[in-house]
């Protein structure tokens, strides 16, 4: 057992040396990409996945498999390092660890902030939320907590409220999730609330592509059936992650 533990934890220490670079590495892998065409930049990621994005799903799969079962949080970790400091592309570190902590334990008035990116696999989130919270912690309708606020009017709209509106609000119901999907999130005061936050991504191709069939081939006040002039007039949705955050 013990030459087991000693292979796993070689095999980790290189993992981890092979992900580690940091900005700098990985600014470096950007503009070489951007030195490239489209189709050269494309064939390149799914090729060598220079950014690992597939490198944790991999291994996940393959320990998983070799155990026979789902690994521990600390597994987890191992196979999923956070980069080191000296590594890191945002610091100062904005985190605040004790709102994570008020949060786990049930601290009244702190609550999880999702921003809700459309077609993004937020309301799969949202059935994920429902399944861990107690339904009195639940915002009626797909954890956007404002339709209520709003008298039915409007849902996902968090920036129409100040802080403090949000925060007497939420502690009043006892809502502890709270989504925003039609406004920006707000870095200049939404870090400020006694939330902890989360989002969830998905191909932006593949996004774009599900919204338009969302709206526009299952009719949801979409006229238009050409994928191409959908996207030339929904300049609203170019870089939506950037534009976003």
């Amino acid at each position: 057992n013990n030459n087991n533990n000693n292979n796993n934890n070689s095999n980790n220490n290189n993992n981890n040396q092979e992900i580690a670079g940091g900005y700098a590495h990985f600014s470096n892998i950007a503009q070489d990409l951007a030195a490239l065409s489209p189709s050269e930049t494309l064939e390149k990621l799914e090729r060598e996945d220079p950014f690992h994005t597939r490198r944790f799903d991999s291994q996940l799969l393959e320990h998983e498999t070799k155990y026979g079962r789902v690994l521990t949080i600390d597994e987890i970790q191992q196979l999923f390092p956070c980069p080191r400091n000296e590594e890191r592309i945002t610091l100062p570190d904005v985190r605040v660890e004790q709102k994570a902590r008020d949060f786990r334990e049930g601290k009244k008035g702190t609550f999880l902030f999702f921003q809700h990116l459309r077609k993004a696999g937020g309301t799969n989130f949202c059935s994920l939320a429902e399944k861990n919270f107690p339904k009195s912690a639940q915002p009626p309708y797909y954890c956007m907590p404002d339709m209520g606020w709003s008298g039915n009017k409007n849902a996902g709209y968090l920036h129409s409220w100040s802080n403090h509106e949000i925060i007497t609000r939420m502690e009043s119901s006892g809502f502890r999730i709270a989504g925003n999907e039609w406004d920006n999130f707000d870095i200049s005061r939404h870090f400020d609330l006694p939330a902890v936050f989360a989002t969830s991504f998905r191909k932006p191709l593949d996004r774009a592509l599900s919204q338009f069939r969302f709206e526009c081939i299952e009719d949801r006040g979409c006229k238009i059936k050409d994928v191409h002039k959908w996207w030339a007039k929904r300049t609203d949705l170019w870089n939506v992650y950037t534009k976003t955050f």
